[in-house]
């Protein structure tokens, strides 16, 4: 972004993203590259081990590892489903 200078990347179809054993899929994705945040839209999943979270809208920080979901939102492992 020109005006505040932080780096954006904005990634658009088949988005594969990895951080050590997480996977981030969606169909597009804008990476706040200083901020270690990304913004995933579109059929989003995120697999880490035997977990792993759907929903429409994610944004992930890569810093604490943490995800805020919206929009159809399941989550799942071996055992459950939420």
């Amino acid at each position: 972004d020109a005006t505040s200078g932080e780096t954006l990347r904005r990634l658009v179809g088949n988005v594969v993203l990895r951080q050590d054993t997480t996977l981030l899929r969606a169909d597009r994705a804008v990476q706040r590259v200083e901020a270690g945040l990304v913004t995933l839209e579109g059929r989003v999943r995120i697999v880490t081990g035997s977990d792993t979270l759907t929903a429409r809208r994610v944004v992930y920080d890569a810093g604490t590892r943490q995800a805020e979901a919206e929009g159809d939102v399941r989550i799942a492992n071996a055992r459950a489903v939420l």
